[in-house]
């Protein structure tokens, strides 16, 4: 009897050779052999062990594992729409196409897992796609990277809202749930492999054999590899125009080119599958808590006595603020440090002041959401806010003083832009700071994303072109630079204005001007040989709006291009 007990426990233990804690098992067995115990000892060790492998499933987890087969090949399709609309494609007509198509994708495999669809889904989708209606309308390569990365950014934003129940989650619990999702998501990279596994265990639970045809296939690959080369040359030698394109086709440059193409291409959808389903893979293991834990318990005390000290430092700020920058010296006898005119003081100090501004916000935030409520902490973070009000219109008004005298360019603007997102956000705090349930992290997302748009849709490399060489002579100066010298850093415009500023700088107008100026217009030649190389090869995938404008203007360009291989 213990010799057929022994003989089961090796085939039982050959069975369970792959499952964690089986070493331990097999050292208990050697010790239960020699001591020759009884089977409910063995039936225990085993039972510890069973539960030492089995991890808990969700419903949403095996939903997605009965699912499988669906969702396998809906990511796959998505993968390869991704690499026909991206690959090589940094702003072309088809990201457009590629944003709708990757909110359907999502839409269709949270149907398929039954995770459910929010009404307001809507707002993100139409983010989404305005995005991706702005990449292919700019030729800035600024705002395009921008543009991907808050698609990215919104889609992350979308899933969560979607699967989580996200009503009181505030600005701290979102930014930590996506980072824990985008860092957390790559711990499923292996779910593709082992939810096929579950799914055919799922399927034939019995471990039936299915007839292979592979060895088949190989067999017919044998036979038609012989008979096609025949086919070939009986063929090449018949048509002289299909022997040349197999003579092209067999070009060892041509053939390394389209090898690396179908290489970069695979290793693309390869990734792109890989990475969409990893995230649905985390998304239904739930694996973040939806609850808000209320961290608020904080002494008062000490966020009281931190916002009162900066709170008169700031209304001491303040006052000098409105006294010498915004009134401008008139009221008093105030004078400004020696050796320093009132412009030279307006034109210092913005980006320590947008530094400071972002500083305050974080503060009150941490005031909110870390500390026991109190009437006298609300009184001082409102002070704060007020203050910092005061700050970014000191901010902007040194800001515009700088433009004036020094023109346009992208970081200005960019500066102006976000100190208008930042008083947004601080109205949505101060709000906040008197009504517990307001929701300012949609608010806040809602202002950045409409403020950004504004932003992308508006082409500001245009701008910065137009208005900069509309002031290049005194006689077409706007008022606004009267006290300033006509404009002359045209080598800027040259480097780093995109397509959006062809209208501007390819114009006839901009040609007179720069030779009445400098007698040259190799300015306007290296942005017209820059742009050329940017948009050379351009097929209909690449097309942007953008470089309508420069083509529309670059006949001239080229000839340009033209004489110089000529002279060459």
């Amino acid at each position: 009897m213990n010799q057929n007990y022994r003989n089961q426990d090796t085939i039982q233990n050959r069975s369970e050779w792959n499952c964690e804690g089986t070493e331990q098992l097999r050292s208990q067995d050697n010790m239960i052999q020699g001591n020759r115990q009884e089977p409910p000892v063995r039936q225990q060790l085993q039972q510890t062990a069973n539960r030492m492998t089995v991890r808990t499933i969700s419903p949403a987890e095996q939903e997605r594992i009965s699912k499988f087969p669906i969702l396998c090949l809906a990511t796959l399709i998505y993968a390869i729409f991704y690499a026909l609309c991206l690959y090589e494609n940094k702003a072309g007509i088809l990201y457009p196409v590629f944003s709708a198509g990757t909110m359907y994708y999502f839409y269709f495999c949270l149907q398929k897992l039954q995770l459910g669809w929010k009404k307001d889904n809507l707002w993100y989708a139409v983010v989404i796609e305005l995005l991706g209606i702005s990449t292919f309308l700019t030729g800035d390569s600024r705002i395009i990277a921008w543009n991907k990365l808050g698609i990215f950014l919104m889609i992350v934003a979308f899933l969560l809202h979607t699967v989580y129940d996200d009503r009181k989650w505030g600005i701290c619990k979102y930014i930590l749930s996506i980072v824990e999702t985008v860092v957390m998501a790559f711990g499923c990279i292996a779910k593709p492999f082992t939810d096929s596994a579950a799914h055919n265990r799922m399927v034939n639970p019995e471990g039936q054999r299915k007839k292979g045809y592979t060895k088949y296939i190989f067999i017919g690959l044998a036979i038609c590899i012989p008979l096609v080369l025949v086919v070939v040359v009986m063929l090449a030698t018949a048509d002289a125009v299909f022997a040349n394109v197999f003579k092209w086709l067999f070009d060892i440059d041509s053939l390394m080119k389209m090898l690396g193409h179908i290489f970069r291409i695979v290793l693309l959808i390869t990734a792109v599958f890989i990475g969409a389903y990893m995230l649905l893979a985390y998304l239904t293991r739930k694996d973040i808590d939806p609850t808000v834990k209320d961290r608020a318990k904080g002494e008062p005390v000490i966020a009281i006595t931190v916002s009162a000290v900066l709170s008169v430092v700031y209304l001491l700020f303040s006052v000098i603020q409105i006294a010498y920058l915004f009134i401008g010296g008139i009221v008093g006898n105030m004078k400004l440090p020696e050796g320093m005119s009132y412009s030279q003081y307006a034109r210092t100090g913005f980006f320590q002041l947008l530094f400071v501004c972002v500083l305050n916000m974080i503060l009150v935030l941490i005031g909110m959401y870390l500390f026991r409520e109190s009437i006298v902490l609300k009184v001082f973070l409102t002070v704060i806010t007020v203050t910092t009000y005061i700050m970014i219109a000191s901010s902007a008004f040194r800001m515009v003083l700088y433009i004036q005298y020094k023109y346009l360019t992208f970081l200005r603007i960019f500066v102006l832009w976000s100190l208008l997102v930042i008083f947004l956000i601080m109205t949505g705090v101060l709000i906040s700071v008197w009504m517990k349930n307001f929701p300012l992290f949609r608010y806040s997302m809602a202002a950045v994303a409409v403020m950004y748009l504004l932003l992308s849709f508006s082409r500001p490399d245009y701008w910065i072109a137009k208005v900069n060489t509309d002031n290049m002579s005194e006689e077409t100066q706007y008022a606004f630079f009267d006290e300033t010298d006509p404009y002359e850093d045209t080598e800027y415009l040259a480097r780093y204005m995109g397509a959006d500023a062809a209208p501007v700088l390819m114009s006839d107008s901009y040609k007179d001007a720069l030779l009445e100026r400098t007698n040259s217009t190799y300015d306007r030649d290296y942005y017209i040989r820059r742009m050329e190389r940017r948009i050379k090869d351009t097929s209909w995938r690449k097309f942007n709006v953008s470089y309508v404008w420069f083509l529309s203007h670059n006949a001239e360009g080229e000839a340009l291009q033209e004489g110089s291989a000529g002279e060459q």
